[in-house]
């Protein structure tokens, strides 16, 4: 079993894109702490996610029996 990466190229960016939204939560000043956090992660999250997608990354699975 492993990945099968069609366009790596995608996954640089993603340390990229979670720079930037770290970067840009400065200005959720007016939210709380825990609320602030959330929206981050969130945004981290659905980030990389998508970053992912754009790889094209797929799982491949071997079997080594053969069935009949």
């Amino acid at each position: 079993m492993g990945f099968d990466i069609v366009n790596p190229i995608w996954l640089v960016l993603i340390p990229i894109g979670i720079a930037i939204i770290i970067f840009s939560s400065k200005g959720l000043k007016r939210k709380g702490r825990a609320k602030k956090n959330a929206v981050v992660i969130l945004r981290c999250l659905l980030i990389t996610l998508l970053f992912l997608i754009c790889a094209k990354i797929g799982l491949t699975w071997t079997v080594d029996d053969t069935a009949t």
